[in-house]
């Protein structure tokens, strides 16, 4: 689920360590909760649908269902965007707020 929220992201055209390079934020997990329904297999191919459930003025909170010929798990997990450096919380860039709505 990690890897799909990046993914997701990128497909916006947010690359995170470009994010951090030009304006020293990055995003980390703050708290996650996960239903797990069915077990995933070896191999299986799984796909990870993901929608934005809040979004604020520093933090995002992504529903996440995973799913492989049926759902596995559900998930909500809030992000926020910190300062590279301090790891405080910052306020997220305009621009990136602008994609996100």
């Amino acid at each position: 689920m990690e890897r799909a929220r990046t993914e997701w992201l990128r497909a916006l055209g947010v690359e995170q360590t470009v994010l951090r390079e030009e304006t020293g934020v990055v995003f980390v997990v703050r708290h996650v909760t996960v239903d797990y329904l069915k077990p995933a297999r070896f191999n299986d191919l799984l796909t990870v649908l993901t929608r934005i459930k809040r979004l604020g003025e520093a933090r995002i909170r992504f529903a996440q269902t995973l799913q492989c010929n049926g759902v596995l798990a559900t998930s909500e997990i809030e992000v926020v965007c910190v300062n590279a450096l301090t790891f405080k919380p910052v306020r997220i860039p305009e621009h990136i707020l602008q994609l996100l709505e």
